[in-house]
């Protein structure tokens, strides 16, 4: 099992951030996730999961309460 350290991890889930917030589809940000770095599906799930969940607390900071 390949240890990951958290610098690589962070930097994936900016990657990740980055590709959804350019309007790429969740499938096409896992494909790159893991053709670019050599990771499984779930582990770029996970990374996707972070990046999702960081567009929501951003919409959530925005969003007019009414």
């Amino acid at each position: 099992m390949a240890l990951v350290s958290r610098a690589e991890r962070k930097r994936r889930r900016c990657v990740a951030l980055e590709r959804l917030n350019s309007g790429m589809g969740v499938s096409e940000v896992n494909r790159t996730l893991v053709r670019d770095y050599g990771i499984t599906r779930r582990s770029a799930n996970l990374d996707i999961n972070w990046a999702s969940a960081q567009i929501v607390k951003n919409l959530d900071k925005y969003e007019r309460k009414t």
